[in-house]
């Protein structure tokens, strides 16, 4: 089961926007968020995992270590059409959480949260290049990512996290479920990946036909 170190030097100012109107942040200092920027990559320590699992159509099973049941509806046609699906997990680590955590403590409320929405766009770029790995990983057999689903993202549940880091395997990059299903460290992400052939007749029977971004190159 592969796990490797990450590293990231920069988070995308766009994506921190993002999070941060969601929050209703308006208004962000350029020199605030660089500096919170500064603290997230020191404080980080990227661990990422991933693993080919088998998927059985009918019974919307994967099988491994811990098998578990697809939950949602959406992905089901993603899933039906690949060929090879990968699950993967990265976290910022530990001391991530305790910065923000010091915050709250400290009642800087504002800086707390513009420190979490920092974190949030780091864990966005970490599982860009945890892709970006299996992708290289994966090349000689001649397979490229074609989709990949979060979950929490349309009705993939944000509860297959927990069966997903189950599958993996999460505690042998630090990521463990407590009994009440609290996922230490919190800045974690779960994500399943679709792979396509590359040796295939084209795009066409792909599951991403008309989305993806490789048909324009």
């Amino acid at each position: 089961m592969p796990k490797t170190a990450l590293h990231i030097s920069e988070i995308k100012k766009d994506k921190i926007s993002f999070y941060a109107a969601q929050r209703n942040m308006q208004s962000l200092q350029d020199a605030a968020v660089d500096q919170i920027i500064d603290t997230v990559l020191a404080a980080a320590k990227p661990q990422g995992i991933f693993e080919h699992i088998p998927y059985d159509i009918p019974s919307r099973t994967f099988f491994g270590n811990v098998p578990f049941t697809v939950a949602g509806e959406q992905i089901l046609p993603f899933l039906e059409q690949t060929e090879t699906v990968v699950a993967m997990a990265a976290t910022l680590g530990a001391d991530v959480d305790r910065q923000i955590d010091a915050f709250f403590v400290d009642q800087h409320f504002t800086e707390g949260m513009l420190f979490d929405c920092v974190a949030n766009a780091a864990l966005d770029e970490l599982l860009n290049r945890l892709t970006k790995i299996i992708d290289i990983t994966y090349a000689a057999d001649r397979y490229k990512t074609a989709w990949r689903v979060c979950p929490g993202e349309g009705d993939f549940p944000l509860s297959q996290q927990e069966p997903i880091l189950h599958i993996l395997n999460a505690p042998a990059i630090g990521i463990t479920v407590s009994p009440s299903h609290m996922i230490t460290p919190r800045k974690t992400a779960t994500a399943l990946s679709g792979l396509r052939s590359l040796q295939s007749s084209g795009c066409s029977g792909c599951a991403m036909h008309g989305h993806c971004g490789e048909e324009a190159e």
